[in-house]
């Protein structure tokens, strides 16, 4: 609850253990509820034939162990990854939605700060700043312009507005999404699944992320994509990937 009002996240799930309870950890406290919306397949159209490296009860047993009774499970087979999404439409009534995969890691006190901008310039849907990391918990790419939205109101009018960064919060208040620190077994299953499987720069996997290319390192080729070092967050220091240069 927030200002009196119930806030409600959800994830769209597949796999994503590397990081699924270090995400919800990261917003748990400040959420009524969460909904995993897992699809046994993936939803982004590509499917193969291959198994999925992870299965669902572990991914289970570690949403649940994160989340304890604010769990909500639902398990689907979704054809397209805005057909899964959208299911939280039927869910819940909540006035606010939080949008949380298994890859993204809130900094501390960044909802309650994004909810209450939200609240302010009174627009259903807000964007949140992004750095994604890259091979590694110290190498991350600043620059991507692209920020999704991750927070809907539902009360309020049709529009979108941008999350802005407190100077005082310092450049580490922001979502931290870490789909490309995952082992290579996980990226390589990820590629082969994903929507933007066309789009990809060819060979990318084996020519650019398996060379730790740490420059136009987008899958799609989007310039801003060049890693620049970092120190490891604090709350990320306990993971099994701190202190590797490259995540194998």
């Amino acid at each position: 609850m927030s200002n009196g009002q119930q806030v409600v996240a959800y994830m769209p799930l597949h796999y994503g253990r590397e990081y699924l309870s270090w995400s919800i950890h990261s917003i748990i406290d400040q959420i009524d509820a969460l909904y995993v919306l897992y699809a046994a397949q993936g939803s982004h159209l590509t499917r193969t034939a291959e198994r999925c490296p992870e299965t669902r009860d572990e991914l289970y047993a570690l949403a649940y162990h994160a989340a304890g009774d604010k769990l909500h499970w639902i398990d689907g087979d979704w054809t397209q990854e805005h057909e899964q999404r959208n299911t939280i439409n039927t869910l819940t009534d909540a006035p606010v939605i939080v949008a949380l995969d298994a890859d993204e890691v809130w900094y501390p006190g960044l909802l309650p700060a994004v909810l209450d901008f939200g609240r302010q310039v009174n627009v259903s849907d807000i964007r949140v700043p992004f750095w994604h990391y890259y091979r590694s918990l110290t190498k991350v790419i600043k620059h991507d312009p692209a920020f999704p939205v991750r927070v809907k109101f539902r009360d309020q009018p049709a529009g979108a507005d941008t999350f802005s960064i407190p100077a005082e919060c310092g450049e580490n208040f922001r979502i931290h999404h870490y789909g490309y620190a995952q082992s290579s077994a996980i990226v390589r299953y990820k590629m082969r699944i994903h929507y933007h499987q066309n789009e990809f720069v060819p060979g990318y996997f084996d020519n650019v992320f398996m060379t730790n290319r740490q420059t136009d390192c987008h899958p799609c080729g989007q310039k801003e994509w060049n890693a620049e070092d970092v120190d490891i967050l604090p709350f990320m220091a306990g993971h099994p990937y701190a202190g590797m240069e490259l995540i194998p």
